[in-house]
């Protein structure tokens, strides 16, 4: 099976703290894009604030899903 995109990911933990690093690449020609590509990211049922930043599109958290939701 071939997948269109390889995620790679660099989580950091402290006693208190997660710092996670995710990248995307796709395997697309560089000349075509993807459309409507949502990736989830869970997150630790007890988390309490959740700051988020990325480089492309929009991602916020849904603390209903316990997940990082970017699009």
């Amino acid at each position: 099976i071939s997948t269109p995109f390889h995620i790679f990911p660099a989580i950091t933990e402290t006693a208190t703290r997660m710092e996670a690093k995710i990248t995307v690449k796709s395997d697309f020609h560089s000349k075509m894009f993807g459309n409507d590509v949502t990736v989830i990211v869970p997150t630790p049922k007890n988390t309490a604030v959740c700051k988020v930043h990325v480089t492309f599109g929009k991602a916020r958290y849904e603390p209903a899903q316990n997940a990082i939701v970017w699009k």
